[in-house]
C-alpha cells in the first residue's frame, strides 16, 4: 500500500473527494493548512525580521491505496485539482510499510467487507 497525500486548492476539495470517490477510493482524511510554494514572493515581516513569503490557504488530502491502485488516484486528484495555474498544488507519494486497523487489528488495513466493496466499486468505475 502507498499513502497519497495531496495539497491542493480549497475550492478544489470536494471535487478532488467526489472523484477518488467514484474511482472506488474511499477512506481520506483532509485538514484545513496554510502553506507557500517555491514561487512565493518575499513579503516584510511585521515584526521587522527577514521578510518571508505570503502563506495562503490549502487543503490537504491524504489517502492510503493499493500499489497497482496509485495511477487512477493520482489522475483523479490531477484532473480534478488542476487550473493551470500557479498554487494549484502537489501530489507526494509514500510507501505504507505496514497499516493496522485498530479495531480488528488487521495488517493490511481493510476490513474484509470495505476491501470487498472498494474492489467492487473501482470495477465498475474502470
Amino acid at each position: 500500500m502507498i499513502m497519497i497525500t495531496a495539497i491542493v486548492q480549497p475550492g478544489r476539495l470536494q471535487h478532488v473527494r467526489a472523484a477518488l470517490i467514484s474511482a472506488g477510493l474511499l477512506g481520506m482524511t483532509t485538514h484545513d493548512c496554510v502553506g507557500n510554494g517555491c514561487n512565493e514572493k518575499l513579503v516584510p515581516s511585521r515584526m521587522g525580521g527577514p521578510d518571508l513569503p505570503d502563506i495562503h490557504p490549502n487543503a490537504k488530502l491524504e489517502i492510503a491505496v493499493p500499489s497497482e491502485r496509485r495511477d487512477v488516484a493520482i489522475d483523479a486528484i490531477i484532473r480534478e485539482a488542476r487550473l493551470g495555474k500557479i498554487g494549484d498544488g502537489k501530489i507526494f507519494v509514500s510507501p505504507l510499510e505496514r497499516v493496522i486497523t485498530i479495531r480488528t487489528g488487521r495488517e493490511d488495513g481493510l476490513p474484509e467487507e470495505l476491501a470487498v466493496e472498494q474492489a467492487h466499486i473501482g470495477e465498475a468505475a474502470a
